[in-house]
């Protein structure tokens, strides 16, 4: 659902660079829907991340936000808890990620308000 009342459906598209995303987390889609990022009608941020086997990734959110992640290929360790594709997990702004590749992996990160 849209923050506010009265915003007409959209659709949009657009092709990313995953390039950006390889180790660390790259925007997607957000409020702001600036060059390159799809425009949401919500307070989130989507990103994505790619990492290579044994690589790793550590980002801490604003203490106010709640996340889910989602596992789109590969498997990992979220704060020594193994997820591998298909698998989601939700987290409050007050845990820091600890991401630890165990294979070539892609994964989602919903920053919620």
């Amino acid at each position: 659902m849209p923050e506010q009342v009265g915003v007409a459906p959209s659709y949009e598209q657009k092709p990313f660079d995953l390039s950006a995303a390889r180790g660390n987390l790259y925007p997607i889609a957000s409020r702001q829907g600036k060059a390159g990022v799809v425009r949401l009608h919500q307070d989130a941020v989507i990103s994505v991340a790619v990492l290579e086997r044994g690589e790793s990734l550590c980002w801490r959110p604003s203490p106010e936000r709640y996340l889910w992640l989602q596992m789109a290929r590969g498997a990992i360790t979220l704060n020594q808890h193994a997820l591998s594709a298909g698998d989601g997990a939700g987290i409050d702004g007050n845990s820091e990620l600890q991401i630890q590749a165990r294979q070539a992996s892609e994964i989602l990160l919903f920053d919620l308000a």
